[in-house]
């Protein structure tokens, strides 16, 4: 650093001659090789950035030049050239690099981005026991799951743990929700020749719309199938009773378990009779001439149900009216009107008259009054009512006679 200091000192000077420098004389008062080596030194300070080609105002500096002896007596004083200049740095904002489009919805990104299967939430059945054989033979499966992209329609099956047997294979309802995040069901029916003990209802692998799968078979429940229930040891059945229209007929079973509920149906002539689920029944007109029977079928926890039905009564007869005698009110005088009053029938019975003057029926009498004539004069008068009701047996009531019929 002194040695440029002092280099960038005798440079300083306005002029000079190469041939006396005063303060930086080499050895020995060479002038000539002095001169040489300073030149290189102007030459090695102008590279290296010492001194500028240029004096004070108004001073031009000649660019030294060297022969090719001098410049090889330099050689030894040249360093290692300087670097080529380097351009000024210009620095330009670069252009943003332009972001991909968004999503048209956030859904749409979310599939976009599906590459997982669905997420399985919950799964359960409604009960875990059914008896086929006893008609208790279906149970319900649920299934929630999840995905962005649509769960597909899961399946499931049910296996016995015994046996080889399987049932309810197949797809599930969607319930609740939408695909991508639903409820769905299905039913299983067991078959009556299901086979007792476990059975497990598997849920398929699940898979969503894109076909991203997820896990394996996944057991949703264990199940039991019980057995065929023993059957109830069944007793009998009588009917009691007149079989006649309007007569009461009870069933009667006997020789049944203690507790055994029953269920009755009636029928005629082999003919179950709608409506007709009673203890007892009433025959009415439509079953005349008709055998009545009844199917008993008892009931017990725990035991498969049975049935048995009575031998039949004989056939059905016609009933008997209720009735009374009539009575005639009125004086039994030509003019003065004659009333019947038929009494107490059987319900719904229909009833006739016919007046009768003697033994003898009075032509076109036939209402429940009668007004005597001239003819009549004499003799005694009477009323006979005749009651009709289908299922019954018609009846004829006659009323006592009238006193002579007088003027």
């Amino acid at each position: 650093m002194s040695f440029f200091l002092c280099l960038r000192s005798c440079l300083s000077t306005a002029t000079f001659s190469l041939e006396r420098v005063h303060g930086c004389h080499a050895p020995g008062g060479n002038v000539n090789g002095l001169s040489l080596r300073l030149r290189a030194l102007i030459t090695v300070a102008i590279t290296l950035g010492v001194v500028t080609i240029g004096g004070g105002a108004g001073t031009a500096w000649a660019t030294p030049s060297f022969s090719p002896s001098e410049a090889a007596a330099v050689l030894p004083l040249q360093s290692t050239p300087a670097a080529a200049p380097q351009p000024t740095a210009s620095f330009v904002t670069p252009t943003p690099i332009p972001s991909p489009a968004p999503a048209t919805s956030a859904s749409a990104a979310k599939v976009s981005a599906d590459i997982t299967g669905p997420i399985f939430i919950s799964g359960s059945v409604d009960k875990t026991t059914v008896s086929p054989s006893t008609g208790d033979k279906t149970i319900t499966v649920t299934v929630k799951a999840s995905d962005p992209s649509g769960v597909s329609t899961p399946t499931i099956s049910a296996s016995s743990n015994e046996t080889d047997q399987s049932a309810g294979f197949g797809g599930m309802d969607l319930a609740a929700g939408t695909a991508t995040n639903g409820t769905w069901k299905r039913t299983i029916t067991f078959p009556a020749t299901a086979a007792p003990g476990t059975w497990t209802i598997d849920l398929f692998p699940l898979k969503d719309s894109l076909g991203n799968g997820v896990g394996g078979f996944r057991t949703i429940a264990t199940i039991t199938v019980t057995a065929k229930a023993p059957t109830i040891s069944a007793g009998s059945v009588k009917v009691t009773g007149t079989a006649k229209v309007g007569a009461i007929l009870t069933a009667a079973p006997s020789s049944w378990p203690a507790g055994t509920t029953f269920r009755y149906s009636w029928s005629a002539d082999g003919t179950v009779i709608a409506g007709e689920n009673a203890k007892t029944f009433v025959p009415t007109a439509g079953v005349v001439g008709k055998k009545i029977t009844v199917r008993v079928t008892g009931s017990l926890a725990g035991y498969s149900s049975s049935s048995k039905t009575s031998a039949a009564t004989n056939p059905v007869t016609k009933a008997t009216l209720t009735s009374a005698p009539p009575t005639i009110s009125g004086a039994a005088k030509v003019g003065s009107t004659l009333t019947a009053k038929a009494g107490t029938w059987t319900s719904g019975a229909a009833l006739r008259y016919q007046w009768f003057a003697g033994a003898q029926p009075i032509a076109g009498a036939t209402s429940a009054t009668f007004v005597p004539k001239a003819a009549h004069v004499g003799s005694r008068l009477s009323v006979r009512v005749t009651g009709t009701l289908q299922g019954y047996v018609n009846k004829v009531e006659t009323s006592a006679p009238t006193r002579p019929v007088t003027r």
